[in-house]
């Protein structure tokens, strides 16, 4: 609870341990580079938080924190510049932010999955979201209309454009 264990695939055993989180650690992700390792974690109806850490000796880089429910599914941009993660409000409805990977300030809400049509929830337990080489944009998976898509999303327009059938 609280923390993040880092494994050497040789040995197979801890190298490192990263501790303050205060609640629950939901998701991980690498940057392409494999320098900076982020965590989302919090609780829900509590608190949410996000953290970048030195992948190389475990310092803290920086902290996103500000959120009243629980992070998911944290994506890290190639270029650094950005951070996508989820939040969740009220155990029901799931939110899509982005944050600026230097500051770890959020910059906007990308998406709503309550009052927005295109969104009946985001797919944050069984997946993740993913940036494109170039950063320009993200992929996650979606419930809309009955069914599950993969959606292909500009973050600086905040539109879909482009959703796979799944």
């Amino acid at each position: 609870h609280g923390e993040v264990e880092l494994f050497s695939p040789e040995s197979r055993v801890v190298v490192r341990t990263l501790t303050g989180h205060r609640g629950a650690v939901n998701a991980l992700a690498f940057s392409a580079d494999g320098r900076t390792l982020a965590s989302a974690a919090g609780e829900p109806a509590l608190f949410g938080e996000a953290k970048l850490w030195n992948a190389a000796d475990g310092k803290l880089q920086r902290t996103i924190e500000g959120h009243r429910d629980a992070l998911y599914s944290i994506a890290l941009s190639p270029d650094g510049k950005l951070i996508a993660y989820l939040s969740e409000k009220n155990f029901f409805f799931i939110d899509f932010y982005l944050a600026d990977g230097e500051t770890g300030k959020v910059i906007k809400k990308l998406a709503k999955s309550i009052f927005d049509a295109n969104y009946e929830t985001f797919r944050y337990i069984s997946s993740t979201s993913s940036w494109s080489p170039d950063s320009k944009y993200l992929v996650f998976a979606a419930r809309a209309q009955g069914g599950d898509d993969i959606v292909v999303f500009d973050p600086i327009r905040r539109k879909a454009i482009r959703r796979i059938r799944v």
